[in-house]
């Protein structure tokens, strides 16, 4: 089979053609994933400092990865719920809105000296 071009080579029209540019997504996305894998390992950092700052028991310090992962799964639960219902995309939204404004809480009970 035979394909011809007017204007341009097959490889320029096939790049031009229905696709959109996805470079910011993918970075963004390959950034996110970067952050939460960074913020990740440095639980296994904190858990000798918290030991050390609090007394804390060799139980009561793993309980610091308890609920980070924990976390994860409470989240994941009413996240899969919008994204059938909104769809991917204003899910992933929703929760990111939702995660700023927790961080945000978080912070405003924090006192800094």
């Amino acid at each position: 089979m035979a394909i011809h071009a007017s204007s341009g080579t097959v490889e320029q029209l096939a790049n031009n053609q229905g696709q959109e540019n996805y470079r910011f997504a993918l970075t963004s996305l390959t950034s996110l994933f970067f952050m939460w894998g960074f913020i990740t390992c440095l639980n296994d950092i904190l858990i000798p400092h918290l030991k050390g700052v609090f007394d804390l028991s060799y139980s009561q310090a793993m309980l610091v990865q308890f609920c980070f992962f924990g976390a994860y799964f409470l989240v994941s639960l009413p996240l899969w719920c919008d994204c059938k219902k909104t769809g991917i995309s204003k899910g992933y939204c929703y929760w990111a809105v939702c995660s700023c404004t927790w961080l945000f809480m978080f912070l405003s009970c924090c006192r800094f000296t």
